[in-house]
């Protein structure tokens, strides 16, 4: 059995699903606490609307060019398991282990560090499966993942009967 806050790579949460609307989630969530709407660049198709679950840890996307479904979902609480393991505070070296044996092994590493305190920001990205880990000075903070792609242009949303 799926516990309800298992990572489930390309298709959202056991009772979140990626494609979903903002009405269904608020059948399951209720209202969130906080929402914000921003957009990437001067495209009028490029508009995201992000819904926050404090007590949760958890956001929500939605997209207008996907006609404002679920898109994406991130997540900083350590309730959250990927494949049965807790994820959020977990350091690069035991994350990449936890990777490899679920065979995800094209990933992408970057380095940056945060201007404002000095942090170190790490971002491991697995793009084959859409999920990426933000880690500070070496610990995972949040993870974020979207459904996966079939092409450049075209995403692989789970089944309606998976919603």
């Amino acid at each position: 059995m799926t516990q309800s806050n298992s990572i489930l790579i390309g298709e959202g949460l056991p009772n979140i699903k990626f494609g979903m609307t903002k009405s269904q989630i608020k059948k399951i969530l209720g209202v969130p606490d906080e929402s914000e709407v921003y957009a990437f660049s001067e495209q009028e198709t490029d508009v995201t609307e992000a819904w926050h679950y404090d007590d949760l840890g958890l956001s929500l996307s939605f997209d207008q060019e996907n006609d404002w479904l679920l898109g994406s979902i991130a997540v900083s609480d350590d309730q959250y398991q990927l494949d049965g393991l807790i994820v959020i505070g977990l350091d690069q070296e035991s994350l990449l282990d936890k990777l490899k044996s679920l065979s995800i092994e094209e990933i992408t590493i970057e380095s940056h560090i945060d201007t404002d305190d000095g942090t170190e920001v790490i971002l491991i990205n697995c793009e084959e499966d859409n999920i990426s880990f933000w880690l500070e000075d070496d610990i995972v903070s949040e993870v974020k993942w979207s459904p996966r792609w079939i092409d450049t242009d075209l995403l692989e949303w789970p089944s309606e009967s998976d919603n």
